[in-house]
């Protein structure tokens, strides 16, 4: 098929041939180290970037526990409790409001006193409406005193952090979204 006369002519194309069956195999390994390479660093870019972004959430998680441990603490005082939330929602962006509230000793489902600070900087007094939304984000079983995380809600696309609190025979509730 190849017939060449010239042994210089047979040298040039056995040449060429193995460079090009060289650099075949060379460009087809290089392809594949460049290609573990880059996705090795993509993934570490990612993950750098996710554990980042854990750290974050957690101190803010951590910064919302412990100004809502505050206002537990000073749940005897209503002036120090509204201050402490007031203060808590102009600190944090993520959150959208901060209720407190004093439940009923008898239901349990009722609001004696409460009251619900908003990203507005508003203040405003529990009503039925408020305090229902209150109970259905934060439900309050059997003397629950431990914080606990809501579920997430579909309609607002938000989760409450509940701080329930015992205050004499009367149960209380901080409820951060």
């Amino acid at each position: 098929m190849f017939g060449f006369k010239s042994i210089t002519h047979r040298l040039i194309f056995g040449c060429a041939v193995a460079a090009t069956v060289i650099y075949s195999l060379s460009y087809w390994n290089m392809r594949g180290v460049v290609q573990h390479n880059l996705v090795f660093w993509i993934a570490n870019l990612s993950r750098t970037h996710i554990d980042k972004t854990a750290i974050e959430i957690e101190e803010v998680v951590r910064s919302l526990e412990r100004n809502t441990q505050l206002i537990l603490d000073s749940n005897q005082d209503i002036k120090s409790s509204s201050l402490l939330a007031q203060n808590l929602i102009r600190e944090q962006s993520e959150i959208k409001s901060v209720t407190v509230a004093w439940l009923s000793t008898s239901t349990k489902t009722t609001v004696d006193y409460g009251f619900r600070y908003n990203r507005q900087n508003k203040r405003t007094n529990l009503d039925a409406i408020a305090a229902s939304s209150l109970f259905n984000s934060c439900p309050i079983k059997n003397k629950i005193t431990k914080p606990f995380w809501s579920q997430a809600y579909t309609s607002n696309h938000s989760i409450t952090y509940c701080a329930p609190f015992l205050q004499g025979e009367n149960i209380g509730v901080v409820a951060v979204e």
